[in-house]
C-alpha cells in the first residue's frame, strides 16, 4: 500500500466516523427535544385535570375541550416520532421502566403492582425515554378470623 492509498483509506474511515458521530449527536439532540415536549404534555395533562375540576364545580367557560385537542395534537406529534406512553397502571413493577414514589397497602392484593402513575413514563424506539414515577402495591394480610371473633 502506498502512502497515498493509506491516506485515502484513512480519509474514508474518518468520514465514516464523522458521519456516525454526527448521527449520534443528532439523536441526542432529538432525545432532549422529545423530553422537553414531555414536560409540555405533563403541563397539558395537569391543565386538563384542573379544567375538569372547575367544570365539576360548575364554572362556565372552562376551555377543557381546547386543552384536550391541543394535548391530542402534541401526543400525535410524539407518536409520529415513535414516542409512546407506557400505560403502567395494573402492570407488574419493572425496575427498568418505573421509579417508585410510594407504596400503598392493598388487602388481598399482590406486591409490586402499579396502582397509579404520578408521572407518565414514555418509550422512544422501544427504549425508555422517561421512567414512569409510580405508586405500587404492598400486600396486606387479611385479618385472622379467629382474632376477629374474639374481639
Amino acid at each position: 500500500m502506498t502512502n497515498h492509498e493509506g491516506q485515502q483509506l484513512l480519509n474514508k474511515l474518518y468520514a465514516g466516523f464523522s458521519a456516525e458521530e454526527k448521527f449520534r449527536d443528532a439523536q441526542r439532540q432529538l432525545e432532549r427535544l422529545l423530553k422537553d415536549l414531555l414536560a409540555v404534555a405533563d403541563a397539558l395533562h395537569d391543565l386538563e385535570s384542573h379544567c375538569a375540576e372547575l367544570e365539576h364545580k360548575g364554572v362556565e367557560g372552562v376551555p377543557r375541550k381546547s386543552v384536550y385537542v391541543v394535548l391530542g395534537m402534541l401526543m400525535s406529534v410524539l407518536k409520529s416520532h415513535q414516542v409512546e406512553p407506557m400505560n403502567c397502571k395494573g402492570q407488574a413493577f419493572d425496575l427498568d421502566r418505573h421509579e417508585v414514589l410510594d407504596t400503598k397497602k392493598v388487602r388481598g392484593g399482590s406486591d409490586d403492582v402499579v396502582l397509579e402513575e404520578s408521572i407518565h413514563g414514555y418509550l422512544w424506539q422501544d427504549r425508555v425515554l422517561r421512567h414512569a414515577k409510580v405508586i405500587i402495591s404492598r400486600a396486606e394480610a387479611a385479618p385472622d378470623p379467629v382474632e376477629k371473633e374474639s374481639s
